[in-house]
C-alpha cells in the first residue's frame, strides 16, 4: 500500500508542475539539457586560456569551461522557452500548451519512477518483495522493460519477470494451482495432470 501511495505522489507532482508550467517550458529545460550538453562538449575549449590563467590545470579548466558552456546555453534556451511561454498563455492557445504540459509530466513521472524500480531491485534485492505485493509497481516495470529493449541481464529479466500478473482469463476457469509462472520462458504453463480437452 505504501508502495502505491509512493508512486501515486510522485507521478502526482509531474503531472502538477507540468500542469503549471505547460508544455513550452518542458520542452525547454529538457532541450536546454540536451544541446547544452552537446554545445559545451564542442566548445568548451574557447574559454581555456581564460581559465587557465585563473586556475593554473589544464583539468580543472576544461571541466569548469564545460560546466560554463552548458550553463550559458542551456539558460539561453529556458528563458526563450519561458518568454515564448507568456506569448501563448497571453493567446487561446494557453490550455492547450497546460494539458499537453500535464500529459507531458505523466509520462516523465512514469519513466522516473521506471528508473527509481529498476534502481531498487537492481541495488536491494530485498525490495522486491515490498514491490511484489504493489498493484503499481509490477506493472510500470513490465511496460517500462517493454518501451525501453533494455538488454537486462538474466539475474535483473527473473526479477522483472517474477512481478507478471496472472491473467484475469484463467480466473474461475482452473484450479488457483493449476497454472505456473515460468522465469526462463516467460510464460504461464499449465498443470501436466489436468484432463487435456477432446479434440
Amino acid at each position: 500500500m505504501l508502495v502505491n501511495i509512493v508512486i501515486v505522489a510522485i507521478v502526482a507532482i509531474f503531472v502538477i508542475f507540468g500542469l503549471r508550467n505547460g508544455f513550452i517550458k518542458w520542452m525547454a529545460v529538457t532541450l536546454g539539457i540536451i544541446i547544452g550538453f552537446w554545445l559545451a562538449s564542442q566548445k568548451y575549449l574557447v574559454l581555456e586560456k581564460f581559465l587557465l590563467g585563473l586556475v593554473h590545470s589544464s583539468e580543472k579548466a576544461h571541466i569548469i569551461g564545460f560546466f560554463l558552456v552548458f550553463l550559458l546555453f542551456f539558460f539561453i534556451i529556458v528563458l526563450i522557452g519561458y518568454l515564448l511561454s507568456k506569448v501563448v498563455n497571453l493567446t487561446l492557445l494557453g490550455w492547450l500548451d497546460r494539458l499537453l504540459g500535464a500529459i507531458f509530466g505523466l509520462v516523465a513521472g512514469l519513466i522516473f519512477v521506471w528508473l527509481l524500480l529498476v534502481l531498487a531491485i537492481t541495488l536491494q534485492p530485498q525490495s522486491q518483495r515490498p514491490l511484489s505485493k504493489s498493484a503499481l509497481a509490477p506493472r510500470i516495470l513490465e511496460a517500462g522493460q517493454k518501451v525501453s529493449g533494455l538488454p537486462l541481464g538474466q539475474k535483473i529479466r527473473k526479477k522483472y519477470l517474477t512481478f507478471a500478473p496472472k491473467p484475469l482469463l484463467f480466473e474461475g476457469l482452473c484450479p488457483s494451482n493449476s497454472l505456473s509462472f515460468k522465469p526462463e520462458s516467460g510464460l504461464f504453463e499449465g498443470d501436466k495432470n489436468l484432463p487435456k480437452a477432446d479434440g
